[in-house]
């Protein structure tokens, strides 16, 4: 669905599903490889290649923000089975 919107020049559309599928866990794998092309392209422009980079920068936001928060939910399950074993902090 994603190469469709690139086809039909939904470059927007497609950076969401992109971005989208790299937080998904069934389809990060495939899409690392189509996210670094992609940007490697988009980015290299000499006309609209600034812009992209900004896009770009979003995204990454939005998936730096997504890894923070699953880290803090891991670091508080973590914590809470430590606490129900009686263990010591790490």
């Amino acid at each position: 669905m994603a190469h469709c919107h690139v086809q039909q020049g939904k470059y927007l559309e497609f950076e969401k599903r992109l971005t989208n599928a790299l937080l998904c866990p069934f389809t990060m794998g495939q899409a690392i490889p189509l996210w670094q092309n992609y940007w490697k392209q988009v980015t290299s422009d000499p006309r609209s290649g600034e812009e992209a980079k900004e896009r770009m920068d979003k995204y990454q936001a939005i998936i730096n923000e997504a890894i923070e928060k699953e880290q803090r939910q891991e670091d508080e399950q973590q914590r809470k089975k430590h606490e129900a074993y009686g263990e010591d902090e790490l």
